[in-house]
């Protein structure tokens, strides 16, 4: 496709090719089943129980969920759990699953819809896999968590860089999403950076680790998706198709 890359310069963004892999196909497939799984237990299985306090390691005393299947975390971080299953379930696999449909028919923008959508589920499962209190889906989490992260990979390779750079330097805008992009990573940073650092000067345990070890999302955040934010929103703003 690269030889072809100066053909599509005209071509609008539907029309833009992308290599089709069965690899990425049959995976996204997988995500999305498993996923669907997943999130339909957290969402029925309630169970009985209720909050209950409980006095950490570090002397704090913190409610627990108590129910269903994030029965062992914080009431907030079950609640934020059940969240995401509940738009999991009613956006984000609805979206790969059309994303996938585009990408199917080789769309350039079905191509890129389905990085995102890999994205977001590889965000949610790495969490899930990594932060949430053990529950009986521990390894489900892990199998979407590697699936999400492979496919994504594999769906990256699926776009050509240079027919996508030479039909972007024609079709799509740059200033607005590189400015939004950067807007974001500074944002982001503030928000993470804020409970550790008042720990840090207060010489008291972050006020949301509850019973947890680490300020996992912060860290993740700090370490991963700012640094990707910015820079891609360098990039984009640069002309880069790799942005």
């Amino acid at each position: 496709m690269t030889d072809d890359a100066e053909a599509y310069a005209g071509y609008s963004p539907r029309d833009v090719p992308v290599r089709v892999s069965g690899a990425v196909v049959g995976l996204s497939l997988l995500v999305a089943l498993l996923a669907a799984i997943a999130t339909a237990i957290g969402l029925l299985w309630q169970g009985e129980g209720k909050p209950y306090l409980y006095e950490t390691l570090r002397r704090q005393t913190v409610e627990i969920h108590g129910r269903g299947l994030y029965r062992y975390d914080t009431l907030f971080q079950g609640a934020g759990n059940t969240g995401t299953d509940l738009t999991s379930l009613l956006l984000g696999i609805p979206l790969l699953l059309a994303s996938l449909t585009l990408y199917r028919r080789e769309s350039l923008r079905g191509g890129l819809l389905l990085l995102g959508a890999l994205i977001y589920f590889l965000y949610v499962y790495a969490s899930y896999a990594l932060n949430v209190a053990y529950n009986e889906l521990c390894l489900l989490y892990v199998a979407l968590f590697s699936a999400s992260l492979w496919t994504l990979l594999l769906a990256f390779r699926s776009i050509d860089p240079q027919v996508l750079g030479t039909h972007c330097s024609v079709h799509m805008p740059r200033r607005v999403p590189a400015l939004f992009l950067l807007a974001s990573g500074v944002v982001t940073l503030a928000i993470w950076l804020i409970e550790p650092v008042s720990s840090l000067i207060q010489h008291e345990p972050p006020q949301h680790l509850d019973t947890y070890t680490t300020l996992f999302t912060n860290a993740l955040d700090m370490a991963v998706i700012v640094p990707a934010v910015a820079c891609a929103g360098v990039l984009i703003g640069q002309r880069s198709p790799v942005g």
